[in-house]
């Protein structure tokens, strides 16, 4: 019986951390509420969609289903997060492409997700740090 091959989620699953990044989500703990919340999360999926794009651009394209699995989503609503992520169900070949295989035909890896993280990272950073400080700058002050 086959193995089935174990999937590449959790390279995805990583959370990227900036360095001053707690620091900042200190500051915005402190002036959060659900108003601030919305406004935190906005800026969060705005730098999740910049790394997607940046993803995208350097995804290999045969039938365009790899490049049309790359997503961003908004994350737990209760959390200022986003995803960033493969959709398996649209490209379940897509930890094959980054990583490669050696099947009946070999293939050499062909990275894109995490080139194009790396790609993104300077972007997603400033998008961070404006959005959030903004937020901060603008949110009522808790007695």
């Amino acid at each position: 019986m086959p193995r089935t091959p174990k999937r590449a989620s959790t390279l995805a699953r990583r959370a990227t951390t900036f360095e001053g990044m707690n620091d900042v989500l200190e500051a915005l703990a402190k002036v959060i509420d659900s108003t601030t919340g919305d406004e935190a999360k906005k800026v969060f999926v705005k730098a999740a969609l910049a790394a997607r794009d940046s993803i995208r651009s350097l995804t290999p394209v045969i039938t365009g289903k790899l490049r049309e699995s790359i997503f961003a989503a908004r994350g737990d609503e209760n959390l200022p997060n986003a995803l960033v992520g493969v959709n398996y169900k649209i490209a379940p070949h897509a930890h094959l492409v980054e990583f490669g295989h050696a099947g009946p035909r070999p293939a050499p890896p062909h990275p894109y997700f995490r080139p194009g993280l790396v790609l993104a990272t300077p972007k997603v950073k400033q998008i961070l740090k404006d959005g959030l400080l903004k937020v901060i700058e603008n949110a009522p002050r808790k007695p």
